[in-house]
């Protein structure tokens, strides 16, 4: 069963750990009764930007960046990228690499945008054009292709909207 965990401080903390590994597994310790997979939930680059954005973000409107977890193991990270503006937000996702291609992203979507529609907030997600995988994750979720843009990082990438509802 998947399902999402607000990621707190302490979370930044644990998943941002590169020092201890269970010799075992090669998993981190567990925390708040979650383990890592082996080749951790995501980047610290990407880490570092999503804890920077969750300080400046106030948690009371409901954004947030959430653990994706299946079982006891957090297996990726998906969220709100910014503040709502006109009755819409963007969100991205990310599964480590060696538990993708189970089905995580497409349900933590689902579950991303019930919190949307509590909200009454259309999502909106960027895709590269390349990344075939990302893309059905949004199409099983509802979401429609509105247009492309050229990112200086990723190149060309596709626009995509779900409204709220």
């Amino acid at each position: 069963m998947t399902y999402l965990v607000r990621m707190t401080l302490e979370h930044f903390a644990w998943a941002m750990d590169e020092t201890v590994y269970d010799t075992a597994d090669g998993h981190l310790p567990s925390f708040d009764g979650l383990l890592q997979p082996p080749g951790d939930v995501e980047s610290i680059e990407v880490l570092s930007w999503l804890k920077r954005t969750a300080a400046t973000v106030p948690m009371t409107i409901g954004i947030g960046i959430w653990l994706i977890v299946e079982g006891q193991e957090a297996v990726g990270i998906i969220s709100f990228k910014k503040l709502p503006e006109n009755g819409e937000v963007e969100i991205g996702y990310s599964v480590t690499e060696s538990r993708r291609g189970r089905g995580h992203a497409t349900r933590a979507v689902a579950l991303v945008i019930a919190e949307a529609n509590a909200l009454g907030l259309d999502l909106t997600a960027e895709t590269a054009d390349d990344n075939r995988a990302s893309k059905a994750v949004l199409v099983k979720n509802g979401f429609v292709e509105c247009g492309e843009r050229i990112d200086d990082d990723d190149g060309p990438v596709i626009l995509w909207r779900r409204p709220a509802g």
